[in-house]
């Protein structure tokens, strides 16, 4: 199994120079690799997933300030995807998903279970744990804007999250926890080779800001 990464940065700076034409982390002068640096992408059906960054922008940090979580988490039989089907369960307590579809259909489903206007007016209807549900293994940027919303959900909910009693949904709920509360409103998170979506055919690619073909 392919494993998959989130990867979470605080403290990071845009870099003011022009952005080479072809590979975001190669100097536009001298065509030498950048180290350290992250393209901030976003999904064409929600840009504001990336919010408090700016789009297409290439931006710096600290190798030592980076916090990587595998979200297989620390049991095999345990991957991502089911921790947000029994995640959306918890929530949206008469959730129910289609098996026989692709999973870019199969995504959406679990994601529009947290979806409800009149309960969440203030989002757009966007619920509790949505934009991790909806985009969290496809590659794109959450900007500190969502990461600290994502916080104050897992903080919400933990004790119901605790009380489900499934030890190893517990424990990748603490660490994705963990992983969006580590920029601290300056920093951002992403997945690091998102393979799972690299054949995806869903209306959100190309993403936005991605380096051009």
């Amino acid at each position: 199994m392919q494993s998959s990464f989130l990867v979470a940065l605080t403290d990071v700076k845009k870099r003011e120079v022009p952005r080479h034409p072809k590979q975001f982390d190669l100097c536009a002068v001298t065509n030498e690799p950048l180290k350290n640096v992250v393209l901030v992408v976003a999904p064409r059906s929600y840009p504001g997933l990336a919010e408090g960054l700016e789009i297409g922008a290439v931006y710096e940090h600290d190798e030592k300030k980076e916090l990587t979580c595998r979200v297989e988490g620390k049991y095999h039989n345990l991957i991502f995807l089911d921790w947000c089907r029994i995640l959306t369960i918890i929530v949206a307590k008469n959730a129910r998903f289609i098996k026989d579809c692709s999973l870019d259909e199969w995504v959406v489903q679990v994601a529009g279970a947290l979806e409800d206007k009149e309960k969440y007016p203030d989002t757009g209807g966007r619920g509790p744990f949505w934009e991790l549900v909806r985009y969290g293994l496809r590659g794109v940027t959450f900007g500190p804007a969502v990461c600290a919303k994502l916080v104050r959900d897992f903080d919400e909910w933990e004790h119901v999250a605790k009380a489900h009693g499934h030890e190893e949904f517990y424990w990748l709920y603490c660490r994705l926890r963990e992983c969006f509360a580590y920029p601290n409103e300056r920093g951002l998170v992403y997945c690091f080779e998102p393979h799972w979506f690299q054949d995806s055919e869903s209306d959100d690619q190309p993403l936005l800001g991605i380096d051009p073909a």
